[in-house]
């Protein structure tokens, strides 16, 4: 009989979501923090902090207005920009946008830290999860599937993963912004063909929100599915080994001449 010995956990697998641990790139990690204060946590695993981050976030731009003003920079139009910001608001914008930055920089490298010490390809993790409210499998994913639902609506690709909270995170703040920005209305007289209704109905200061919002999940979702498929690979191989392979059965292949 082998003797199961105990593993650092790597992941967590309910029917209320999946986390997993794996290397995260620090930099990576502050860029998505710098284009959208929360997504450099929600790649962490921090679904809490980045939540409340991203709410922060269209709050204070928002009532700040910083988005036309973006706009208008973009446009030369430095005299208008300079009528549409609040200060005060920007003002307050400024520091947390920083130490958002920091922050998911410094998480990340301490997350990388941790990660030799578990030993990722035999960590533990429940690969079937089953209670009273659902049912989670730890599976392979196919990362361009999770690609096209995210980039079709933001948050299905998290649905197709297991992962919950942001699935609800991404899908309800798409929902809203699509509502408020009037992005289906301005897509549907765009289809139609009437440019001139389509720039009319689209909301500048909200629609701003979707590009980070579609790329986020976009590459959210794909590297998950990749990270998944690569932990349940090495998470059945180890399993395998542990319970038919004998540990003092060894494989001598012929050496080459």
């Amino acid at each position: 009989m082998n003797k199961r010995q105990p593993k650092k956990l790597i992941g967590v697998s309910t029917p209320l979501g999946t986390n997993v641990i794996y290397y995260r790139n620090p930099v990576l990690v502050a860029w998505w923090s710098a284009a959208f204060p929360g997504f450099g946590h929600i790649l962490l695993g921090q679904y809490i902090k980045g939540g409340l981050l991203f709410i922060w976030e269209i709050f204070v731009n928002i009532h700040s207005h910083l988005n036309l003003g973006l706009i208008y920079t973009l446009q030369g139009d430095f005299e208008r920009t300079k009528a549409v910001l609040d200060p005060l608001w920007i003002l307050m914008y400024i520091p947390l946008f920083l130490f958002t930055i920091w922050d998911s920089y410094h998480e990340a490298v301490n997350l990388n830290r941790y990660i030799p010490l578990i030993n990722p390809t035999k960590g533990k993790i429940k690969q079937k999860r089953i209670n009273a409210i659902g049912r989670n499998f730890l599976t392979e994913k196919n990362p361009f599937m999770a690609l096209f639902w995210s980039m079709f609506f933001p948050g299905t690709g998290q649905f197709y993963l297991h992962r919950l909270f942001e699935s609800v995170l991404l899908s309800f703040w798409f929902i809203v912004i699509s509502h408020y920005s009037r992005f289906h209305q301005g897509l549907l007289y765009l289809i139609m063909g009437d440019i001139d209704r389509s720039n009319q109905a689209f909301q500048a200061d909200w629609f701003m929100f979707l590009p980070s919002l579609f790329c986020f999940s976009a590459f959210n979702a794909f590297t998950d599915a990749v990270e998944s498929t690569f932990l349940y690979r090495n998470t059945e191989l180890a399993e395998l080994e542990l319970d038919y392979q004998n540990p003092h059965f060894k494989v001598n292949f012929p050496s080459q001449s």
